[in-house]
């Protein structure tokens, strides 16, 4: 979850880690197959589109 919401890469500022963090406690609380579904998709329209921290 964190990834494909724009939080990777090198961590700027606190809020980053924070971020993170609460969405990985989230994508491990709420993890179904749909939520997977809904990453891979996120996945490849941010690949299409271009992300400023994606590598």
């Amino acid at each position: 979850m964190a990834q494909v919401s724009g939080y990777r890469g090198e961590i700027e500022e606190k809020a980053d880690i924070l971020n993170r963090t609460k969405l990985d406690i989230f994508y491990v609380e709420k993890w179904s197959m749909g939520l997977d579904i809904r990453i891979v998709l996120q996945t490849v329209v941010n690949a299409v589109r271009g992300e400023g921290k994606a590598y």
